[in-house]
């Protein structure tokens, strides 16, 4: 409803009605003329109807923050709308509009973590991500939404795509989903890297992403091809602004770098906006609804009328806004006004107090839409509503008269008044009935049984209480609690109030026969009442006490004090207002389905192992020893030894996980007793064989000062940090790479040959290599890798010497910084193996090898291995003879393999494998037999010639057994 402006005959009235308020001379019978157009507020107006759900746009009261102290959710937008505000606060969404008004949509169960807005290509909307593991859409912002997605991992991120969006879980794993039906439709074009940290899609052509091993690339073609973008400084995040593909990186003085991606290898230099100062208080427009509830009346088109410092007001409950306003229709602005029922049924009116303690009474005429005065008094008066239309006002009639005590002037609903005086009407609770009849409740006191005066014509009937119904816990309460004023007719021949016992608010009903009746006490803290409304955190009574519902209520505050007392609280027919939340309307939540579905049990695949269809005889080998070979006396080892010497013996361990706890190499060191160690002391080293167990060991040679730094504590010096790990070359029984961690300063490697003395290595400028991860022989030459959580860079040790060939990003420090290595001797390539994100189905992280060429040192495009230990059809098995990559993975799950007509389940700790862009066969095998378990031993059927795995198994006893496995039928 639109309402035109007054005109100047408006005007005019405007100003009669205002000298007839202030006390100047005005005419009686000029008709005022009318503020608004006509007005509608229905007859159920003043018993507490759901006014909200006459709109289509709500169909239950609404939650609106009166401030956002607070950080709240601000949902992701690729182009966020321009003039609007979106927050959650609590599980309410909030649309402000700069230009004015806000709006909030129905509560959430609970508070999303995160918030999406879906780009039109995608289809539009919302997505939500609520309890964690659950995504809600909702067409509008402020529609309610539906579920469209599960998963059993934890959701930690949603991200542009191209063509659709990413689910990003808390591990690091992704799935692609479409937006519109949250169905599970792959990647896409996605960069082929082990993990990527960071994806923008700006549009459905260009994206930026930063990749573990690549870097931060490109895509200008719809992911048709991903370009590398070189970028100044340590890139730490990219992201999308005004239309465009940001990255920001820091340079080597510690300053932010922001650039703008414009195409391949074409950065711009950009200044970041300006940091705007964000207006979280959304009070502007929350304050007019406060306005609403403290002071005004509900329209039957979700507005509310509000005579507030001399204007008359009508403010949209939906926006906030004022949507019409009739300045200084009340020559002063220092009248506070209350709204209150008055006249016909659903009429409504102002009582207004006046700084100069001036009372003034207005009646608003809905169908002419005027604001006319009432009465007026000289002196404050307490003006009450008894409900029904009839107001009473304590005192006389006479406008200068003052306020004699047990005085009452009613007004009728017609306009006219009746003065009549109350015996004991100081403590007495007056109200007119709508049938002309007067009741006078006389509350009970500790010496006072109570009583009901009904006057009638003029003639007054007694009638004692019947206490009769009053439960037994609430009688003392009754005599010596505080009885509220502003009793009301509730229903014909029923008076209804509140009394506070304790502060706890108890509702209360008086039938003229003399019946007292009491709600439920609602003993839940700071309640508060007015007239038929009463409010409290989380419930609300709209018939006076009688009854409480339970009603939404958020469980957290939008303040910065949560626990901090509010100053203001308010209920009326508007709605109430508490802890920094206004409630808008009254009515319970409607009824709704639950917004996420509980996880499906066992939806989290808990498998842990794999029937392998191997089939295997036993290797023509003979079983490796038990025992460790390298236990052997020190003189047997060192015969030159002499009783003048002191000795010591380092056992060294293996990196792999499979050799953990167990001594796979011996480092034997001597020295004359009382001698200088650093001159005098003399070193020798000892290793096994992974694979066969045969024992290799290095000539005697004078031990390195960085040796005897490493050995000093052993022999009783001070004591250092040291760490001792020997990386095996897998093809080469006769090389191994002994590693002497030094933590917190830099590696010190050894090259070790059959019959050789040690030789140290260095790098080529001088320095030692720090955080050394794996190695690998290839074509007669050692390659050695190293990581940290921002780069991973190849070495070749060449005469002692570590020369880099080629480095590598990697992702950031949420990765795990060890690498692994593989070598290709055909392609004169070395692979470097990390692991990746976990691949949708999948139950452990996939492992990803980059080939880089030994010759010119370019890496090429990552690849992803195959799953040993997920499927079995990926568990094919070949010879040492296949070309490819030969890598060792970890393989950490309990397979099925059968020897003969024997089954037994090994736990199979890693695999060597042949690997290629193509996929990937097994060639070598370590594994435990269970505990209890039983192999074959004997040759039963021969094995036809198909592509084997050498399978090693440790059986009980700690016997290591060969078998020859395949794949393939016998």
């Amino acid at each position: 409803m639109r309402l035109a402006p007054p005109t100047k005959e408006c005007a005019l009235a405007l100003f009669v009605a205002a000298c007839s308020v202030s006390g100047c001379s005005h005419s009686q019978g000029g008709a005022s003329a009318p503020l608004f157009g006509a007005i509608h507020a229905g007859p159920e107006a003043n018993r507490g109807p759901n006014f909200l759900a006459q709109s289509s746009s709500y169909d239950a009261p609404r939650l609106v923050p009166t401030k956002i102290s607070s950080p709240a959710l601000v949902p992701s937008s690729t182009s966020p709308p321009r003039g609007v505000e979106r927050r959650i606060v609590a599980g309410v969404r909030i649309e402000r509009h700069l230009g004015g008004g806000m709006a909030t949509a129905e509560r959430l169960p609970e508070q999303p973590s995160m918030a999406l807005e879906v780009p039109a290509r995608l289809g539009g909307g919302f997505l939500f991500v609520v309890g964690g593991r659950s995504i809600v859409r909702s067409e509008t912002w402020l529609s309610w939404p539906s579920q469209i997605f599960q998963s059993p991992w934890v959701i930690s991120d949603l991200e542009f795509g191209l063509d659709r969006i990413f689910v990003r879980f808390s591990d690091g794993s992704r799935e692609g989903i479409d937006p519109r039906t949250g169905d599970r439709i792959g990647f896409g074009a996605f960069p082929a890297a082990p993990t990527v940290t960071q994806i923008v899609a700006l549009d459905a052509w260009r994206a930026i992403a930063i990749a573990d091993l690549v870097g931060v690339v490109a895509t200008f073609d719809a992911g048709s091809t991903w370009v590398p973008i070189t970028v100044p400084g340590k890139v730490r995040r990219v992201f999308a602004r005004d239309e465009a593909l940001h990255l920001e990186s820091i340079d080597e003085r510690g300053e932010k770098l922001d650039f703008e991606v414009r195409g391949p290898q074409q950065l711009v230099r950009s200044s970041p906006p300006a940091t705007a100062t964000q207006d979280r208080d959304m009070s502007l427009s929350a304050r007019w609804l406060a306005l609403a509830v403290e002071e005004g009346w509900p329209l039957d088109d979700r507005s509310a009328l509000v005579l507030h410092e001399g204007d008359l007001l009508r403010i949209d409950l939906a926006s906030g806004l004022v949507v019409e306003r009739v300045p200084k229709v009340l020559r002063g602005s220092d009248a506070r006004c209350q709204a209150i029922p008055m006249g016909e049924p659903g009429g409504f009116g102002f009582t207004c107090a006046e700084k100069a303690g001036e009372t003034a009474i207005y009646l608003f005429d809905r169908a002419k839409g005027n604001l006319t005065p009432a009465g007026r008094w000289a002196t404050p008066r307490a003006v009450l509503s008894s409900g029904n239309g009839l107001i009473s006002i304590k005192g006389s009639c006479l406008p200068d008269g003052p306020p004699t005590a047990g005085a009452f002037c009613v007004r009728a609903r017609n306009g006219s008044f009746r003065e009549t005086f109350v015996e004991r009407g100081e403590r007495a609770r007056f109200v007119p009935m709508s049938d002309g009849s007067f009741v006078v409740f006389d509350p009970p006191t500790a010496a006072f049984q109570g009583d009901l005066r009904i006057t009638v014509g003029g003639r007054t009937n007694t009638v004692p209480l019947n206490m009769s119904l009053v439960p037994h816990a609430m009688e003392r309460g009754l005599r010596y609690g505080v009885w509220l004023d502003g009793f009301e007719e509730r229903r014909s021949g029923v008076i209804g109030g509140w009394l506070n016992v304790g502060g706890t608010m108890v509702g209360c009903e008086v039938s003229i026969d003399g019946t007292l009746l009491f709600g439920p006490p609602l003993d839940v803290g700071n309640a508060f009442v007015a007239g038929r409304y009463g409010s409290a955190w989380g419930y609300e009574s709209t018939d006076g006490g009688m009854h409480w519902n339970a009603v939404d209520a958020p469980l957290a505050e939008p303040g910065e004090n949560a626990g901090a007392a509010t100053t203001t609280r308010a209920t009326g027919p508007v709605g109430s207002l508490s802890r920094n939340w206004l409630r808008i309307g009254w009515g319970a939540k409607p009824p709704r389905g639950a917004l996420v579905a509980p996880v499906v049990a066992g939806a989290v695949s808990r498998r842990t192992e794999l029937e392998l269809a191997l089939s295997c005889v036993r290797a023509p080998d003979k079983a490796l020893p038990a025992g460790n070979a390298l236990d052997a006396p020190v003189a047997s080892v060192v015969p030159t030894l002499t009783k003048d010497d002191e000795s010591i013996v380092v056992d060294v361990n293996a990196s792999l996980s499979r050799h953990r706890g167990t001594t796979l190499a011996r480092i034997y060191a001597w020295r004359p007793k009382h001698a200088d160690a650093s001159s005098s002391a003399k070193w020798m080293i000892r290793w096994t064989s992974d694979s066969t167990g045969r024992v290799r060991t290095s000539a005697i040679a004078a031990m390195p000062r960085s040796l005897t730094d490493a050995l000093v504590a052993h022999w009783g010096g001070a004591q250092r940090q040291f760490g001792f790990e020997l990386l095996l070359a897998r093809a080469d029984e006769d090389h191994a790479l002994l590693v002497i961690r030094q933590y917190g300063r830099e590696d010190l490697p050894f090259e070790l040959e059959q019959g050789s003395a040690p030789f140290a290595v260095t790098r080529s400028d001088g320095e030692g290599l720090r955080d050394t991860t794996s190695a690998i022989r290839l074509l007669g030459q050692w390659y050695v890798a190293t990581s940290t959580s921002e780069l991973a860079e190849l070495w070749r040790l060449e005469s002692g010497r570590a020369v880099s060939i080629a480095s590598v990003p990697r992702a950031g420090a949420e990765l795990r910084s060890a690498v692994a290595l593989g070598g290709d001797a055909v392609a004169r390539a070395v692979g470097i193996i990390v692991e990746g994100a976990r691949v949708p189905g999948a139950r452990n992280p996939t492992q990803w090898m980059l080939p880089i060429s030994i010759d010119r040192g370019v890496p090429g495009t990552p690849f992803a291995l195959p799953r040993f230990g997920e499927s079995s059809a990926e568990a094919r098995t070949c010879g040492v003879d296949a070309e490819g990559f030969n890598a060792e993975v970890p393989w950490s799950i309990s397979s099925k393999f059968r020897v003969g007509t024997a089954d037994g389940w090994v736990l199979t700790t890693s695999v060597r494998g042949i690997f290629q862009r193509e996929g990937g066969c097994m060639s070598y095998v370590h594994g435990t037999l269970s505990k209890g378990g039983e192999l074959h031993s004997e040759r039963v059927h021969p094995m036809a010639p198909v592509p084997r795995a050498r399978v090693s198994i440790s059986e009980q006893g700690g016997k290591r057994v060969l078998y020859d496995c395949s794949t393939s039928a016998e």
